[in-house]
């Protein structure tokens, strides 16, 4: 079982990485991450979510 949970957070993590600029058009700015992270970060921000979620994978995986 959880070899399915860390496929499914795998592939959650590169369509977070690789759909960045379609969830910042979808879902628009973030206003709190902007203004920590800086002007257009949004993007980054997604990509750190996606980088994130597949490192949590790996943990999750070998009970770390």
């Amino acid at each position: 079982m959880k070899f399915l949970w860390f496929f499914i957070f795998i592939a959650l993590g590169f369509c977070c990485i690789y759909f960045a600029l379609f969830l910042f058009n979808t879902l628009g700015r973030f206003p709190w991450v902007e203004s920590i992270l800086g002007p257009g970060s949004t993007i980054t921000f997604w990509r750190i979510i996606g980088i994130l979620m597949i490192i949590g994978s790996f943990y999750y995986l070998i009970n770390y």
